[in-house]
């Protein structure tokens, strides 16, 4: 229980920083677009829904890793990347925190 707890941590730490603070999401939704419609179609931004929502990627991604990991499997291992899902928007805060710290840190 306790590694299953700690490691949805690191998926959603992980999918935090990808989504969220790297915003990785726009050129590869470019990249598709450029595939699909041409350089001819001028890109249009659009939702790629799980892919570009950390909330969504994580409960997906979450829920994926408790099927494949997690034995005897119950409802309360299945809602428990939905509860961890939740806590993006204060991880996302948090790394915010720390990035200005440290940026204030060393302009000191």
């Amino acid at each position: 229980m306790g590694a299953t707890l700690l490691d949805l941590l690191y998926i959603n730490i992980f999918v935090v920083i990808v989504i969220d603070q790297l915003r990785i999401d726009q050129p590869v939704k470019r990249l598709w677009w450029r595939w699909v419609m041409g350089r001819q179609v001028p890109f249009r931004d659009f939702s790629a829904k799980p892919f570009d929502c950390s909330l969504c990627l994580s409960w997906w991604l979450g829920l994926a890793y408790v099927l494949v990991t997690v034995r005897p499997l119950t409802i309360g291992y299945i809602l428990l990347p939905l509860a961890y899902a939740n806590f993006n928007f204060i991880i996302n805060d948090l790394i915010i925190l720390l990035r200005e710290g440290w940026s204030r840190l060393m302009n000191l």
